[in-house]
């Protein structure tokens, strides 16, 4: 009889709510914010413990055509009831992830971002299929990491401040030769960079005396400068043309790769023969039909 009590008892034991704070906060970082709303509302406890670690938002939506209308209306509904919420329910926002095709209401997304960059923002993932990117978020002291992919940026007139970002990722972003050098050299912290199927450049140059990773791919025949003293890694992919690349003052880069492009063997010797740091080399082009290692 003592024996079934004990079993009952522990059957009625709410074992979800005595878990360590920090598990829970691992836990809820596991799911998709919007399930995470559902849990917080359901288990009082988990609520307190969401607002009091940094808060990782992820709103991610691919839209198609149809029905999927209705469910992009959804998630911005879902957004904005986030961002209306007293901020004492909100701890220090960590991570801020936005992805949204085909959204024509920039005045809207400014609105979010201007609370994101208020909430002191440490990490910024934004997909947006021809946004402009407000000056809010070029002037965001807490930001360490930023990805921006289908945005458009322009910097017109202004400053850049950037001092904490360490990690830049730009894939598909829309903007000019002044912008990016702007962007790049307002950085003093930087990194890694990568510059992924960028519009609009005619002549990439790189200077930032911090960078250590460099990442281009591009379609065009594209003129690089790249002037990183401690550049230690640098990849290049073009679409099977001439390579333009000018390394200067790059003595720490160790390894370097080319792919997809075309370039002469004296070039790529001479280009060893100023890169005295260097290691690893994987190297592909038409003058050279197999593989370099080096």
């Amino acid at each position: 009889m003592k024996q079934r009590k004990e079993e009952g008892h522990a059957k009625k034991t709410d074992r979800i709510s005595v878990l360590p704070d920090r598990v829970i906060y691992h836990i809820l970082l596991l799911l998709p914010t919007i399930d995470v709303f559902k849990m917080i509302f359901l288990i009082k406890n988990w609520r307190r413990v969401w607002a009091s670690f940094p808060l990782v938002l992820d709103f991610h939506h691919k839209f198609a055509y149809g029905t999927e209308r209705h469910n992009q209306l959804k998630l911005i509904k879902f957004v904005e009831y986030v961002f209306l919420m007293p901020r004492k329910h909100i701890a220090r926002l960590s991570t801020f992830r936005l992805n949204l095709d085909y959204f024509d209401d920039d005045a809207r997304i400014h609105t979010w971002l201007s609370f994101v960059a208020e909430s002191n923002v440490e990490e910024l993932d934004l997909a947006v299929s021809y946004y402009r990117l407000p000056q809010t978020i070029l002037h965001a002291r807490s930001l360490r990491v930023l990805k921006l992919a289908m945005v458009r940026l322009e910097v017109k007139f202004g400053s850049i401040m950037l001092p904490s970002l360490k990690t830049l990722s730009m894939n598909m972003v829309m903007l000019d030769d002044k912008t990016i050098y702007k962007l790049i050299s307002s950085c003093p912290a930087l990194e890694d960079l990568d510059i992924n199927w960028c519009c609009g450049l005619s002549n990439l140059q790189v200077s930032n005396p911090n960078l250590k990773s460099l990442q281009v791919q591009h379609r065009c025949p594209l003129p690089i400068q790249i002037e990183a003293m401690n550049l230690e890694s640098f990849a290049y992919k073009g679409n099977y043309d001439q390579c333009k690349i000018r390394f200067v003052a790059c003595q720490a880069l160790r390894s370097l790769s080319l792919s997809e492009t075309v370039f002469a063997e004296q070039w790529l010797r001479d280009q060893i023969f100023r890169l005295p740091q260097l290691k690893n080399l994987k190297a592909r082009s038409w003058g050279i039909p197999e593989k370099l290692y080096y």
